[in-house]
C-alpha cells in the first residue's frame, strides 16, 4: 500500500521539521498514539510508536535519518509489517510558508495481518499531514498582514501579503515583504509608516488582517506650503 500527502502551510520548513523530529511529543496531538520513544545518535534516530486505534493495540519501530531542516527518511525496524518506507520533505517557499510532503509505502506479511491492520495503517498515515499542520497552527500561531505603498497622483502601487508569527511588529512585516528592495521609499529608517491610516512606529504590534502602509515623503513641508500660498495671495 502507498500514500502521498502534501500541503502548503503558513509555517517555516524548520518549524515543521522540528515537529516531525520531536517523536516523544507525538502522544500530545496524535490521538491514536499512546506512547512514543526515540533513541538518537546524530542524524540517526530509532523511534517507536505505541498505538491504540479503535481498541486495536500494537507498536512499530523505525530506523530514521533526520536531515534538518529538509528531510526525514524512515525504514521499518520492528512491527506487524513485512516492510515500511516513509519520507517527510520540507521546503521553504518564502513569506513564512513552506511545502510539506509525506509519503509512505508498506506491505504486510500475509493476508491475516493485512485484514487485521490494513485499516489501522491507512488511517494513521492518511491523516499524518493534517495532524501535523494542526499541531503547527497550535504551537506557532500566525497572522496575515498586507504591506502597501501608493505612488504620487495614483501612480505605481505596490502591495504584498505576508504571513507572520503572532506578536510580530510592523518592522517585521516590512522585512518579510522585502519592502526595502521593492519600495525605495521604505529604505530609510525615518520613512513614515502607518497601520490602517494611523501613523505609527515600526515597533507597532500587528493584529491579523492589519495593513502596513508606507507613506510617500512630502515634497514640501507644511510650513513651506503655507509660505507658497501666502506669496500667491500677495501677488
Amino acid at each position: 500500500m502507498r500514500i502521498f500527502r502534501a500541503a502548503i502551510v503558513p509555517h517555516s520548513a524548520r518549524d515543521m521539521f522540528a515537529l516531525a523530529d520531536d517523536i516523544e511529543s507525538y502522544p500530545e496531538f496524535l490521538p491514536w498514539c499512546e506512547r512514543a520513544e526515540a533513541r538518537r545518535d546524530g542524524e540517526r534516530v530509532r523511534g517507536r510508536l505505541f498505538i491504540n486505534y479503535r481498541g486495536l493495540r500494537t507498536s512499530f519501530a523505525t530506523e530514521n535519518r533526520h536531515r534538518a531542516p529538509d528531510e526525514i527518511e524512515m525504514r521499518l525496524a520492528e512491527g506487524p509489517l513485512a516492510s515500511l518506507e516513509g519520507r517527510w520533505r520540507f521546503a521553504d517557499l518564502g513569506d513564512g510558508r513552506s511545502r510539506v510532503e509525506f509519503e509512505a509505502a508498506w506491505e504486510f506479511g500475509g493476508k491475516t495481518l493485512e485484514r487485521l491492520f490494513a485499516g489501522l495503517f491507512r488511517g494513521l498515515f492518511g491523516r499524518f499531514v493534517d495532524a501535523f499542520v494542526a499541531r503547527a497552527d497550535a504551537v506557532h500561531p500566525r497572522i496575515r498582514a498586507e504591506v502597501v505603498f501608493a505612488g504620487k497622483d495614483g501612480g505605481r502601487e505596490w502591495r504584498r501579503s505576508v504571513s507572520l508569527p503572532k506578536g510580530a511588529t510592523a518592522a517585521q512585516a516590512l522585512a518579510a515583504a522585502d519592502a526595502a528592495r521593492e519600495c525605495p521609499e521604505a529604505r530609510a529608517e525615518r520613512a513614515e509608516i502607518g497601520v490602517l491610516g494611523e501613523v505609527c512606529g515600526r515597533d507597532r504590534i500587528l493584529r491579523d488582517g492589519d495593513r502596513v502602509e508606507i507613506y510617500r515623503p512630502l515634497e514640501s513641508s507644511p510650513r513651506e506650503l503655507r509660505k507658497q500660498r501666502a506669496g500667491g495671495r500677495m501677488r
